[in-house]
């Protein structure tokens, strides 16, 4: 009984730290520090967007060479580069605020890559210490309603010197508590001896997708989830220009934003609930094959909206659903895909190499798109030629992957 406390004691921690990161870097990192140097540094958006591309491209090396290094570390050694990774973070967090120049923001951007992509490995690579397999689908919806909910409902504006002041008090206690963590000292060693022990579980080492054949489809995950974010962020940085943003996200009605939060966290529920019930070859070609048509959807309904003031949420409600859907994969196929050997290197793939640099690279095109004078007409025709893309990839796959057996 013992043993099972501290389990999921570890599990709700892991979910707290990956929800509190993903909220960050959703809004504090995409959309704070994008338009940290648009307004309040007056930089050209092609400045920016090459600034937020070499963000990406420095975020994913460093984690991919981290987490190749840390292949088979124990829990320990994770939890110490992560309580370092995010002291600095957090560090840089309040350092925003002297950003003045742009050889200061290119300056953080440089130290803001380093310990992001450390963090990376580190913190995603304990899903294979506290998470057991049969619970991996429920924890990755609740870190997803979480983050949602928390970007929603909790940090108000998305501007960066606004949200780092309310990051900055969470991040400084879960920069104690990892750190509290890392060195265990005295009745903390008991319980961290019992986590790290878990590594050894087969309930927790081995994922449900370690097979024959998991590298190939390591890969595929990753080139699917990179299509997907591409096609989230691209057509999501531009939606700040219309009517979606002050109506819905950053709506000063609470109840349209509880709608939102509502939506995101029974997406989220439903994608832990298939999760937990199917294999990832029928799950991925349907949950990014319906998000790529939700995309699809908001461009035609911005085109030529079909509703009136009453029906100005349905299209959100619905993207935050598909958005849900998605990100409920992000958490939890990268361990099972995986064992304690491997999981670092494999969330340095699957998160760093496509999630991240899909969203990176994606922002900064939209970015560039803008100022070289491209409207908004055409910028959402190439993302519904994008997320047309993205349907017919899911679905080729499915077609040439077999069935996909029912596992639960």
């Amino acid at each position: 009984m013992r043993a099972r406390l501290t389990s999921l004691l570890g599990t709700a921690g892991y979910a707290a730290l990956m929800a509190a990161g993903y909220a960050y870097n959703l809004t504090f990192v995409q959309l704070g520090l994008t338009g940290l140097g648009r307004d309040r540094l007056a930089l050209p958006e092609g400045t920016v967007a090459v600034a937020m591309g070499g963000l990406a491209i420095g975020t994913c090396l460093v984690a991919l060479a981290t987490g190749w290094r840390m292949r088979g570390w124990r829990m320990r050694g994770k939890l110490r580069v992560a309580a370092v990774a995010l002291t600095g973070q957090t560090v840089l967090t309040m350092l925003v605020g002297w950003i003045s120049t742009p050889l200061a923001l290119g300056a953080w951007l440089v130290a803001g890559a380093v310990t992001l992509g450390i963090a990376v490995p580190a913190t995603f690579g304990l899903a294979t210490d506290l998470v057991p397999v049969r619970w991996r689908g429920l924890t990755a919806a609740l870190i997803t309603a979480f983050a949602y909910g928390l970007a929603i409902a909790f940090l108000g504006e998305w501007e960066a010197l606004e949200l780092g002041a309310r990051l900055v008090p969470a991040m400084a206690l879960g920069t104690l508590g990892l750190g509290l963590l890392a060195v265990a000292p005295g009745p903390l060693r008991g319980i961290v001896g019992t986590l790290e022990r878990q590594a050894d579980d087969p309930a927790f080492a081995r994922g449900r997708f370690v097979s024959t054949g998991a590298q190939r489809r390591l890969v595929v995950a990753a080139i699917l989830l990179f299509l997907v974010f591409f096609v989230d962020s691209l057509g999501f940085v531009r939606l700040v220009d219309t009517a979606y943003i002050g109506a819905a996200w950053q709506s000063p009605d609470v109840m349209d934003r509880g709608a939102l939060v509502a939506a995101h966290v029974g997406g989220a529920l439903a994608g832990g609930v298939l999760y937990a019930r199917f294999d990832e070859r029928l799950l991925l070609p349907w949950i990014f094959g319906i998000f790529a048509l939700v995309a699809l959807m908001y461009v035609a309904d911005i085109r030529a909206p079909i509703g009136g003031p009453s029906q100005a949420l349905a299209m959100p409600v619905l993207y935050a659903v598909g958005v849900s859907l998605y990100t409920v994969l992000t958490f939890a196929l990268w361990p099972d895909l995986s064992t304690p050997d491997s999981i670092t290197r494999n969330v340095a793939i699957g998160v760093a190499l496509s999630a991240w640099t899909a969203t990176f690279l994606s922002t900064g095109l939209a970015l560039a798109w803008r100022h070289a004078g491209v409207n908004l007409d055409q910028h959402l025709s190439a993302v519904a030629a994008v997320g047309l893309l993205v349907i017919s990839a899911m679905w080729l796959r499915r077609l040439t992957s077999g069935p996909g057996p029912v596992t639960g």
